[in-house]
C-alpha cells in the first residue's frame, strides 16, 4: 500500500501541490430532535402521569406509619418535590428524607452465594403538610409516593455513603475525552501528510476548497492510518475529522495536462526503469516545473509602476444547446467568449469592472488573430487609458496559441499601438501545458452557471449570463474588427527568417525601439531583432476595417436546420435562425478551433 506521501507529488517536484492543513470544514450541525423525544424528555423529571400513593399494606401497629399518611400530605410531598425539574436538586430532596446508618450487627450468613452482605441501612420519611414532624414509612410507600425506582434510591444512598455528600449529576458529557483527542490529533496529523491543490481555477495558497488527487478516497485514507499508525480507530471518527476540520474534496481526474509533466513522471514512477535514469527524469521534471512557476511569479508580481492584463478565449459555446440525444451527433453553431481582465496580484479578487467580455460568432466572423487583436486593441485604447497615464508600462499575459496570441499580426498590432500611446509593453505566454490564467478563473463562475441552463436556444441567452460576470462588448455593437493581418504583412518581415516567434517567451516592445526584445527564457538578457522591412515605418501600417464574413458551412447549416425541427423551435427563433444561415458570404471551411 502506497502511503501518503506516494500517492501525490511532493512539493520539491510540484509547485502547484502543498500539503493539507486543518481549515473550516463543514458546519456541524446539531442533531434535530422530534416531538416524541422532546416529550420523553421533559418527562422524564417531572411529575406528568404520576399519582401519588401508598404501596403497601402496613397497619398502625407496624414501623410503617403509612396508615397515618393522608392524601394532602402525599400531594404535598410529591408538589415539593416535582417543583424542580432538576435531577440533582430532587436527590438532594430525597436524600435529606433519607436517614443512613452504618449496620449495627450483622449476622452470620447462611449461603455466601445467596446472601449479600450489607453495610449501611436507609430509613425513609415524609413530611407532615399541617405540621412541621414527619411520618416514618417504608421503602415500597416512599417509592410509591414520589414516583421513583428502587435503583434511584440504592444510587443515591449508596453514593452518600461512599463520599459523604449528595449525588451529582454523572450523565451525559464525554468520559474519554482526552483519549478522544488525542486520536483525533493524531488523524489531522495524518491526514496533513497528504498533498492537495487548489482548483484549476484558483491557484496555490490560495483560501478556499482544496483538492486530493482523484484516486484516493476516505476509506484508503482510513485504511492507510490505522496499517502506519499501528491504531485502532473507527471510520466514523477518520470521516468526522476530515470532513469537519478540512476543507478537502477530490479531484476529477485531469483532461488537459502538460504532455512534458505527464512523461517525466512515468518515466522516474516506473519500477523498470533504472535508478540513474529517475534521477535524470526528476531533474528534469523539476527544472521543467520551475520554468513553469517562473511564468506565474512573473504574472502575479504586480507592482505600482505597470498595468496587468491576462486574456484568453473560453471554450467555444455551441446553439443551440439542448440535452436531447440528437444534438450530440449533430453540429452547432459556435459563439466565441473573449476574456481580458486586469489583474490585480496574487489571490487578489476579480471585480466586475476588472472583467471585459468580448463576444462575437462564426456567422460574425473567424476565430483568428485579427479578431483577437482587434479586441485587445479596443480593450486597451478605451479601458486602460487612464490606468496606462497613472502606470506608464503595460504587462500583457496570455497562451502561447500561434493561431491567436503569439503571432507577427498580434506583435504588429502591439508594435503600433506602443507607438501611439507611448508606453512600453512586454508580452509574456507560458510553458506549454500550464497556461492557466486569471481568465481561466471567470471562465469558470461562467461555465458553473451554464451548467444550470439545459436549454439555451439564441445568444441573448448566453448574454444575460455573461453580464453577470463583467462588461459584455458584442461584436457589430460595441466593437469592430480590424484586418491587421494584411497592415502588418505589408510592413513587417517574416519572424521565422531572423527568429522565431514561436519560441518565445517574452516580447518586449519598446516606443523608442523598431527592434522588439526576444527572450525565450524568462531570466537572462534578451536579443534584438529588427521586425521592419527596409524603409518601412509603423506609421505606415493603415489597417482596415475586417469585413465580417461568416465561417458556418453548408453541412453545419444542414444539421441546424435538422435539429431546429427536432426542438420544435418557435416562430421567432426559427427566423432568427434562418436569417443568420441564409448570410451570402460563406467562406469553405468551418471555424478556426484553436
Amino acid at each position: 500500500m502506497a502511503t501518503p506521501l506516494e500517492t501525490s507529488m511532493p512539493p520539491a517536484f510540484d509547485d502547484f501541490f502543498e500539503f493539507a492543513s486543518p481549515s473550516k470544514g463543514k458546519k456541524l450541525k446539531r442533531k434535530a430532535t422530534t416531538p416524541a423525544k422532546d416529550k420523553v424528555k421533559a418527562g422524564r423529571h417531572s411529575g406528568i402521569g404520576k399519582m401519588p400513593s401508598t404501596k403497601c399494606q402496613h397497619d398502625e401497629k407496624s414501623f410503617c406509619q403509612a396508615a397515618l399518611v393522608t392524601k394532602d400530605d402525599m400531594q404535598f410531598n410529591f408538589e415539593k418535590f416535582y417543583s424542580s425539574s432538576s435531577k440533582i436538586e430532587q436527590d438532594a430532596t430525597l436524600l435529606r428524607l433519607m436517614t443512613i446508618n452504618d449496620v449495627k450487627r450483622k449476622r452470620v450468613k447462611v449461603e455466601e452465594d445467596r446472601q449479600k452482605q450489607r453495610s449501611h441501612s436507609v430509613a425513609y420519611c415524609i413530611k407532615k403538610k399541617d405540621s412541621a414532624g414527619s411520618l416514618v414509612v417504608c421503602k415500597q410507600t416512599f417509592m410509591g409516593i414520589f414516583g421513583v425506582s428502587k435503583d434511584r434510591l440504592t444510587r443515591i444512598s449508596s453514593y452518600y455513603v461512599e463520599h459523604g455528600e449528595p449525588r451529582p449529576e454523572r450523565r451525559g458529557g464525554n468520559r474519554q475525552a482526552n483519549k478522544k483527542e488525542e486520536m483525533r490529533n493524531a488523524i489531522k496529523e495524518h491526514v496533513s501528510q497528504f498533498m492537495c491543490r487548489a482548483s484549476h481555477y484558483g491557484r496555490k495558497d490560495q483560501a478556499g476548497r482544496k483538492y486530493l488527487p482523484s484516486d484516493l478516497s476516505v476509506a484508503q485514507m482510513h485504511r492507510l492510518f490505522q496499517e502506519q499508525r499501528s491504531l485502532q480507530t473507527s471510520y466514523a471518527l477518520y470521516y468526522s475529522v476530515f470532513k469537519y476540520d478540512f476543507n478537502l474534496g477530490f479531484g476529477h481526474p485531469a483532461t488537459d495536462v502538460c504532455s512534458t509533466c505527464v512523461s517525466l513522471k512515468n518515466r522516474f514512477r516506473n519500477l523498470n526503469v533504472p535508478q540513474a535514469e529517475k534521477a535524470i527524469a526528476a531533474a528534469e521534471f523539476f527544472v521543467h516545473r520551475r520554468r513553469a512557476r517562473a511564468f506565474y511569479d512573473l504574472l502575479n508580481d504586480v507592482n505600482n509602476a505597470s498595468v496587468t492584463v491576462c486574456f484568453d478565449i473560453m471554450e467555444n459555446l455551441v446553439l443551440p444547446k439542448s440535452p436531447i440525444g440528437q444534438t450530440y451527433y449533430s453540429r452547432q453553431l459556435y459563439m466565441y467568449v473573449m476574456g481580458i481582465v486586469r489583474h490585480h496580484g496574487k489571490a487578489s479578487s476579480q471585480g466586475k469592472d476588472d472583467v471585459s467580455l468580448y463576444v462575437w460568432c462564426e456567422w460574425d466572423n473567424r476565430k483568428d488573430s485579427n479578431m483577437v487583436a482587434s479586441a485587445l486593441h479596443h480593450f486597451l485604447t478605451t479601458k486602460m487609458v487612464e490606468p496606462l497615464l497613472t502606470f506608464p508600462s503595460l504587462r500583457l499575459f496570455s497562451d502561447a496559441c500561434p493561431g491567436q496570441n503569439r503571432n507577427s499580426t498580434m506583435l504588429g498590432m502591439l508594435f503600433a499601438l506602443s507607438k501611439k500611446i507611448n508606453v512600453p509593453i512586454s508580452h509574456h505566454f507560458p510553458v506549454r501545458g500550464h497556461s492557466f490564467l486569471p481568465a481561466d478563473r471567470v471562465f469558470g463562475r461562467i461555465d458553473q452557471q451554464l451548467k444550470q441552463k439545459a436549454t439555451v436556444m439564441l445568444p441573448q441567452d448566453y448574454y444575460s449570463v455573461l453580464a453577470q460576470h463583467g462588461e459584455l462588448l458584442v461584436y457589430g455593437k460595441d466593437w469592430e474588427a480590424t484586418d491587421y493581418k494584411s497592415a502588418v504583412a505589408s510592413v513587417a518581415k517574416q519572424t521565422g527568417k531572423e527568429f522565431k516567434i514561436t519560441e518565445a517567451k517574452i516580447l518586449q516592445i519598446n516606443p523608442g525601439c523598431d527592434k522588439v526584445s526576444f527572450k525565450s527564457t524568462y531570466t537572462g538578457q534578451p536579443c534584438l531583432h529588427t521586425v521592419l522591412k527596409r524603409g518601412k515605418k509603423w506609421s505606415n501600417m493603415k489597417p482596415c476595417p475586417l469585413p465580417h464574413e461568416t465561417t458556418v458551412s453548408d453541412a453545419k447549416k444542414n444539421d441546424v436546420k435538422k435539429l431546429l425541427d427536432a426542438l420544435e423551435a418557435d416562430t421567432p427563433t426559427r427566423q432568427f435562425y434562418d436569417s443568420v444561415l441564409t448570410s451570402t458570404t460563406t467562406t469553405n471551411a468551418d471555424s478556426d478551433d484553436e
